[in-house]
């Protein structure tokens, strides 16, 4: 079974690009893992991508899956989706 990152990566910004937030859980979802594989490593590709600039945080819920006790997860929205007061900007 191959790596299953770049999948749920390509989810992920498919899932993003509607403009609502999203847990990295949504685009994991359905996406084979080999046995064994620790899905905290999926944690990596919001990393980038808010280190990139690409993303900001938008909340949390709880999970979905039972797997995790349906723990909290953070949401994610792309940075042009925020509006332009919540973007910050010069501080008088």
């Amino acid at each position: 079974m191959s790596n299953p990152l770049p999948q749920v990566e390509a989810n992920f910004r498919r899932l993003l690009a509607a403009g609502k937030p999203v847990a990295i859980e949504d685009a994991a979802q359905g996406v084979p893992r080999p046995e064994g594989f620790d899905p905290r490593a999926f944690g990596a590709i919001p990393r980038k991508m808010v280190r990139d600039g690409e993303i900001v945080e938008a909340g949390f819920r709880q999970g979905k899956t039972g797997r995790c006790n349906q723990a909290v997860k953070r949401l994610w929205l792309t940075a042009d989706a925020l509006p332009d007061d919540a973007k910050g900007g010069e501080q008088c």
